[in-house]
């Protein structure tokens, strides 16, 4: 059941959630917004650098995998993700739509 019907429902959830989000009118903020934002910036970064860290957590003291896995995320960000992308950006011009 969890397999078909229950992620179908959860997806269809996150796609209620992120529909009401981007339809609002209001301006959400709360004193989570900062860490919401920290995490959306670098999340190509986290999805990427999270698993090896996920699969040695038991290997770190609690909590501590986490931060390894955010700090190694930023850092590649800087290291890799945002010069390959400065690089790219000059290199390639995006074409006009046909």
């Amino acid at each position: 059941f969890i397999l078909s019907v229950g992620l179908t429902l959860l997806y269809l959830g996150y796609g209620l959630v992120l529909a009401a989000v981007l339809t609002s009118t209001r301006r959400i903020a709360g004193p989570l917004t900062p860490a919401l934002a920290f995490i959306g910036f670098y999340s190509y970064s986290i999805y990427l650098w999270q698993q090896p860290f996920y699969i040695y957590r038991a290997s770190f003291p609690p909590g501590v995998a986490l931060l390894l896995a955010m700090g190694v995320s930023v850092a590649s960000f800087y290291l890799f993700e945002k010069p390959m992308r400065t690089w790219l950006n000059s290199h390639w011009q995006a074409r006009p739509p046909m």
